[in-house]
């Protein structure tokens, strides 16, 4: 893991785009649980991170604090790699009753190919998991876990409900963007993605919440609640040339 300040400094010497994300993120580029099925346009955008990060750090920096890797790993099984298990055997039991029934009515499918034991939610994980793994991971700062707390204390928000964990998240995520601008205005965006609006957002909506709107601008944070929001804040990826294809 890296310390807070060391990780200003690391940004601040490969000055680029910097995304802040979230637990559920991560969860959600293979989620088909409670009637959703993960957008193609949050993969998209997904693999576009992916391939920004590969190409230079000065393209693109991706973060998460430091809950973020083990949350990942106590939800992906249980949470979301079950359901979509049930899914995938779903759709098989649908396709194969629509071979039966379609003989009755006339109407011929192409073979039955089982979707099972190609291992689909495991391709689907393990991409979330690399994405995951080019992360610079904050370490814990004691300050922000008192801050932490304090929200839970008060129920401010995102400890509303009295959880600390997000609020955990937010006050590193808060901290690295006011670290960042004490040297001065840093000239790229600084986005923090998470998908749980219900403790970000403001009601019905996919702006940030009223109540933390303050604390958002102080710091320089950007809220999205998606990975394809942050498309606009992206460098774009040049296309080969001619002579790299040759070469």
């Amino acid at each position: 893991m890296t310390p807070i300040a060391d990780a200003v400094e690391r940004v601040r010497a490969a000055p680029a785009p910097v995304l802040i994300v979230d637990t559920r993120n991560f969860l959600d580029l293979f989620r088909t649980d409670h009637g959703r099925r993960t957008d193609v346009e949050e993969l998209k955008a997904a693999a576009t991170v992916s391939q920004l990060l590969t190409v230079s750090e000065s393209a693109l920096h991706l973060i998460v604090p430091e809950l973020i890797p083990r949350e990942f790993g106590d939800n992906a099984d249980s949470d979301v790699g079950q359901p979509f298990r049930t899914w995938l055997d779903k759709h098989n039991e649908n396709h194969l009753w629509l071979m039966t029934a379609g003989k009755v009515v006339g109407i011929e499918f192409p073979p039955h190919n089982p979707l099972v034991p190609l291992d689909v939610q495991i391709h689907f994980r393990g991409f979330a998991e690399q994405l995951l793994a080019t992360a610079i991971i904050l370490a814990r700062d004691a300050d922000c876990v008192l801050r932490a707390v304090e929200r839970v204390i008060v129920k401010k928000r995102p400890s509303h409900k009295n959880h600390l964990k997000d609020s955990m998240n937010l006050e590193q995520a808060l901290e690295f963007g006011r670290r960042l601008h004490l040297q001065g205005p840093f000239p790229y965006p600084l986005c923090f993605i998470s998908s749980n609006r219900n403790d970000f957002a403001e009601p019905s909506g996919t702006q940030i919440h009223p109540e933390l709107k303050a604390e958002f601008d102080a710091a320089g944070l950007v809220y999205l609640p998606h990975l394809r929001d942050s498309r606009k804040y992206l460098p774009k990826i040049e296309p080969p040339t001619e002579s790299t294809v040759s070469n």
